[in-house]
């Protein structure tokens, strides 16, 4: 089937709707969301406000596209870091209960420092799951829904797969039938990793909560742990899983951007005669 290209009209258009969004999301690491209009999008590509609207309906409708964008590199870049974490596990020719756990661990470690990787990400993704109010109408969240599913859904496979193997125990001893016990482990597994990464942003006391007590990412990582150890999994597995993952770290092969494909991080293959 032959494609047709496209004219120079729809052309002009894409290239436009790339520039009105690159100018979006500059407003939004400057100025964050209060400073995100229709207006300062406008002033920023110089062209009239009625033009963004041919665009955009609304600023629900830009920032939906936004998130929608934001969370697609998230979910990049957590494939390109389990390609990696992948090909490691194949090459130490680990057990599947304690490469079951590597992965999850890894997971945790990837939720918690996409902070760092990709800032502008995750604070858009933030303002999904935490913002103090809803900005996004019920239409325009519908489609943002499917990319937070499909990034929740390597959690949501990593659970289910540590199960199948014995790596953790079945929730069914809690009322959970095996339809639902791994969405309810991977809510909290978000949920949780999330609520500890804010606990950061606390004020410190030099008494009671000192900076060191208030440390997100201290807090995340021992949070995971505690979910882990809570849903089964062996303790001294977990251990050499986390150990695993730290020698991951210390020879930089534990996170991958999802903006840039690393050429190391393609994986070679028998060539197809």
């Amino acid at each position: 089937m032959t494609v047709k290209p496209m004219g120079r009209r729809a052309l002009n258009r894409v290239a436009r709707h790339s520039q009105l969004m690159a100018a979006a999301t500059e407003i939004f690491e400057e100025s964050g969301l209060a400073g995100l209009t229709m207006q300062a999008v406008a002033e920023r590509v110089d062209c009239a406000v009625g033009t963004i609207y041919t665009y955009f309906d609304s600023k629900s409708a830009l920032l939906a596209e936004l998130q929608v964008e934001a969370i697609k590199v998230l979910t990049s870049a957590i494939e390109r870091s389990e390609t990696v974490w992948d090909r490691e596990i194949a090459a130490a020719e680990l057990d599947e209960g304690l490469a079951a756990l590597v992965r999850l661990v890894a997971a945790s470690r990837m939720f918690v420092d996409a902070k760092r990787l990709h800032p502008r990400e995750y604070e858009l993704l933030q303002n999904h799951i935490s913002g103090p109010e809803q900005v996004i109408n019920d239409v325009d969240t519908l489609k943002v829904l499917p990319q937070v599913l499909m990034l929740l859904g390597h959690p949501h496979r990593m659970i289910d797969a540590a199960v199948a193997v014995g790596a953790l125990s079945t929730g069914s001893r809690m009322g959970d039938d095996d339809s639902s016990q791994t969405l309810r482990r991977t809510l909290r597994w978000a949920g949780g990793l999330n609520g500890a990464m804010l606990v950061s942003n606390a004020p410190p006391d030099s008494v009671w909560l000192t900076a060191d007590m208030l440390d997100g990412r201290r807090l995340a990582f021992d949070l995971a742990d505690d979910r882990l150890l809570a849903w089964g999994a062996p303790p001294r597995t977990l251990l050499l899983a986390k150990e695993f993952v730290d020698d991951l770290e210390s020879r930089d092969q534990l996170l991958r951007s999802g903006a840039d494909l690393d050429p190391e991080d393609v994986l070679e293959t028998e060539p197809v005669d």
